[in-house]
């Protein structure tokens, strides 16, 4: 970070969000500002070799020069893919990895995108808590994004999953008992200023609980 940026890690307030798997420029990021967006979510891919979706240390500058808050999320394989426990392990490693890379401060949310799964049930919760456990050693408060083909009931999202934040997708997903969602996408392929966004809404799940983001406090 350059000597005018006092980047932290905060509660995200009630906000318009996007999320892309584009990179954004300044220019961008200045123009989403400029439409109502407070922050948005950018991923990193599953591959440890570097992928011209992953965010980079520029980009995260980028969005703290812009005045956006931001959080990060690592996309899912192709439909079909077949959680275990073991992979869980190492796609943490390799979202801790390329988030340090990128300069993203521990502290902020690490999404896991949980959709297109062809396992079952116990192998999806193998799966996303030995992910969601590195990732809490790691310091990064995990998150479970809720997509099509997730073989989980409202009940079991709540109770067998470790995670204590939920993103509700556009698909038909099942509500998460007790708790519910902190953030919802209400819109997707939305092109804006040469970039195409998905549009959320980020609010204080039923227990109060909420996602955490990096921002420029200057």
């Amino acid at each position: 970070m350059t000597g005018s940026m006092n980047p932290i890690v905060e509660p995200v307030p009630d906000a318009l969000l996007f999320d892309t798997d584009q990179p954004c420029s300044l220019a961008t990021l200045l123009a989403l500002k400029a439409i109502g967006f407070r922050g948005g979510v950018r991923t990193v891919t599953v591959d440890a070799a570097a992928d011209p979706s992953d965010v980079t240390a520029a980009e995260v500058e980028d969005f703290m020069a812009a005045g956006l808050g931001m959080m990060l999320y690592q996309r899912p394989r192709a439909p079909g893919w077949l959680p275990t426990a073991g992979l869980g392990n190492a796609d943490a490693s390799v979202f801790v990895a390329k988030a340090t890379r990128a300069g993203y401060l521990v502290g902020g949310s690490a999404w896991d995108d949980l959709e297109g799964i062809g396992g079952g049930r116990s192998a999806t919760i193998a799966y996303a808590n030995s992910k969601a456990a590195d990732l809490k050693a790691a310091k990064y408060p995990p998150g479970d994004y809720v997509g099509d083909d997730v073989p989980l009931s409202s009940a079991e999202l709540f109770q067998d999953l470790i995670v204590s934040a939920y993103w509700r997708s556009l698909s038909d997903v099942p509500d998460v008992a007790t708790r519910s969602y902190t953030m919802v996408q209400i819109a997707e392929d939305i092109s804006v200023a040469g970039v195409t966004v998905d549009v959320n809404i980020v609010r204080a799940d039923r227990l109060g609980g909420r996602p955490y983001w990096m921002r420029n406090a200057t």
